[in-house]
C-alpha cells in the first residue's frame, strides 16, 4: 500500500482533483494507503542525522491528504499523522507534528466534488528548521489509517525534498521584503 508515483505516470487524484505529484517538486511522490477499505494502516519514515557542527539545517516536504468522513466516533475515523521524532532523546517534536482525523471541521480541508463524504487537502509545503537538533538523529514519520470499522478509507501523498545540504533554498521574495535569511 505504498505506491511510488513519477511525474510521467501521475494523474489527478480522483477525489481532490489535485496532481498526484506536486508541480513544484522533484518529480516523485509516494501514495501512502489507498481508497480500499479494510481497517488498514500504513507508515513510511525517513531518518536523518543532523550534522553536529551545523548552524543551519532544514528539511522540506509536501503532503496532500484524502480522508473519507463517515461521522464515526473520533477514535474510529480515518486519519493521517505526521510525526517528527528526536530518536536520540526519544521525544516527539510537538510543534511540527500533526494528526488529522476525518471531521467536518478540519482546517484547510475541502469537500470532494466527486464524493461529498470525502475531505481532501491539496499539496501543502512544510519546512522544518532542525538546526537546534545538531548531532541528533531525527525521523520524519507519516502514517495513514482507514476507519476502525473497516468501511472507510484514508490515504496521503508525500514528497520529501531530496536536498540535505543543510539549508532550504528558495527563490521567492515578496514585494516589500527588506531581508532574506
Amino acid at each position: 500500500r505504498h505506491t511510488i508515483i513519477t511525474s510521467s505516470q501521475a494523474k489527478n487524484d480522483q477525489y481532490g482533483n489535485f496532481p498526484e505529484v506536486p508541480p513544484n517538486a522533484n518529480g516523485f511522490s509516494v501514495r501512502l494507503g489507498n481508497a480500499d477499505v479494510f481497517s488498514l494502516a500504513e507508515s513510511i519514515s525517513y531518518d536523518y542525522v543532523i550534522p553536529a557542527n551545523t548552524q543551519t539545517f532544514s528539511i522540506s516536504y509536501q503532503y496532500a491528504v484524502v480522508l473519507q468522513n463517515p461521522g464515526h466516533a473520533f477514535y474510529d475515523q480515518p486519519r493521517f499523522k505526521a510525526n517528527v521524532i528526536n530518536l536520540t532523546d526519544n521525544t516527539v517534536i510537538d510543534c511540527v507534528s500533526f494528526d488529522f482525523t476525518a471531521s467536518s471541521s478540519l482546517p484547510g480541508f475541502k469537500v470532494s466534488s466527486f464524493d461529498p463524504s470525502v475531505l481532501y487537502k491539496d499539496w501543502t509545503p512544510v519546512i522544518l528548521d532542525l538546526a537546534v537538533y545538531a548531532g541528533k538523529t531525527i525521523r520524519l514519520e507519516f502514517i495513514t489509517s482507514d476507519c476502525v470499522l473497516e468501511a472507510h478509507f484514508g490515504y496521503a501523498y508525500i514528497d520529501v525534498s531530496p536536498s540535505c545540504s543543510g539549508t532550504f533554498n528558495g527563490n521567492i521574495i515578496c514585494q516589500g521584503d527588506k531581508t532574506v535569511t
